[in-house]
């Protein structure tokens, strides 16, 4: 494999040891520490032998959450499931996401290797990446399998890509440097105790001039009350200054990401356009600027030179890219505004009410309410 190394050691690759059985069990050994690490339903758990605290006080809060308080943790962190009722936010999520790539699909090379961090509530991206030529791993501190990643595991045999997903550390990746080309990371800065140690991890698997592609980060601002973050993300551990738009944006800088380029959240830019938001301090945010949006070239100047208001005061999600850039380049730190690329995305919303903090699901029938996650169902 010639991606992944050995989280105890950092030098040793883990090979397949034996077979793989049918239902994706299976062994991988550290070429050089002689480290083990089980393969569940065809992901690799490449964890250390005793986690950090942070991870376990993690992985707690999620069994509570999940109703699975009881369920020993090396059980939890893979598991067969029909869906995953935890992550709510999919169409906003995936709206930013397909907005920021149809701004740089120019500019991602063909077949490039990628990476998504924080991949066990949403396969879209990934599925993105693959249906457009490129090869795509993905890793989560736990992942829930469900029943339609048949064609995602891919084959864990293969010597050269091997098992496509890992449950890990985020602030210990097992890839190796300069693997991939572009790393994703969506909702997921936030879940980790020390951002600016995951950040870094991300600036030494990226292969030089790759993307950090960072989207639907929390922000705390003046229209967005911390509390309801803590609420919505169900963090473990909260802390205050993790929701600033520039203590993310502090985190990146320390790791080697100078120059950012900013994207206006296109979720939030066809709610203002609609009028249909909630709560209600957001919709006296679309009633003002109502006069505004009926001229395209104002609402264009607004997704532009709006955003750093947007980020600081309304405390829009954060949408940003980055690339690994070498110091000798002499980069000085700052702020690339978005090139307006329209994406015109409103008739996948709901056609009915506003969009808030409660939502449901069409796709599944589920009605997804804020601190109500449900528990994963099983299959037989």
């Amino acid at each position: 494999m010639t991606h992944y190394r050995c989280v105890v050691c950092h030098e040793g690759e883990p090979r397949l040891q034996g077979e793989v059985s049918p239902e994706g069990r299976g062994r991988f050994v550290c070429a050089k520490c002689g480290a083990t690490y089980d393969l569940c339903g065809g992901v690799l758990k490449l964890l250390v032998p005793e986690p950090p605290k942070h991870y376990f006080d993690a992985l707690s809060y999620a069994r509570k959450c999940l109703g699975q308080a009881d369920l020993e943790w090396r059980t939890f962190t893979v598991q067969r499931v029909e869906y995953n009722p935890e992550f709510r936010n999919l169409l906003e999520h995936h709206l930013n996401f397909d907005s920021i790539m149809c701004s740089l699909r120019e500019e991602i090379q063909p077949r490039s290797h990628v990476l998504q961090i924080g991949c066990r509530d949403t396969t879209h991206y990934l599925q993105w990446f693959l249906e457009n030529g490129h090869e795509a791993w993905g890793c989560d501190q736990y992942i829930h399998v469900e029943d339609d990643w048949a064609d995602l595991l891919g084959d864990p045999t293969d010597e050269t890509l091997g098992p496509r997903f890992a449950v890990t550390d985020l602030e210990n990746l097992p890839y190796q440097d300069n693997a991939f080309d572009i790393v994703v990371m969506s909702h997921t800065l936030l879940h980790a105790r020390h951002p600016e140690i995951a950040c870094k991890e991300v600036w030494r698997i990226l292969k030089p001039e790759g993307m950090f592609i960072l989207l639907n980060e929390p922000q705390r601002g003046l229209l967005s009350p911390l509390a309801k973050y803590q609420k919505a993300a169900r963090l473990p551990h909260p802390r205050e200054k993790r929701y600033f738009f520039w203590d993310y944006y502090t985190a990146l800088r320390e790791a080697g990401f100078l120059r950012l380029q900013l994207f206006f959240p296109e979720y939030q830019h066809q709610l203002l356009k609609l009028w249909r938001v909630s709560p209600f301090t957001f919709k006296i945010l679309s009633i003002l600027l109502r006069p505004f949006w009926w001229q395209e070239e104002m609402r264009r100047s607004i997704r532009r030179n709006g955003i750093i208001p947007a980020y600081f005061i309304i405390g829009f999600p954060l949408q940003v890219m980055s690339r690994k850039r070498s110091p000798d380049d002499n980069e000085k730190p700052g702020f690339i505004l978005p090139v307006d690329a329209p994406l015109e995305l409103a008739s996948r919303l709901p056609q009915r009410g506003d969009i808030g903090e409660r939502r449901k699901d069409n796709t599944r029938g589920t009605d997804r309410r804020k601190g109500n996650a449900g528990t994963p169902r099983k299959t037989p």
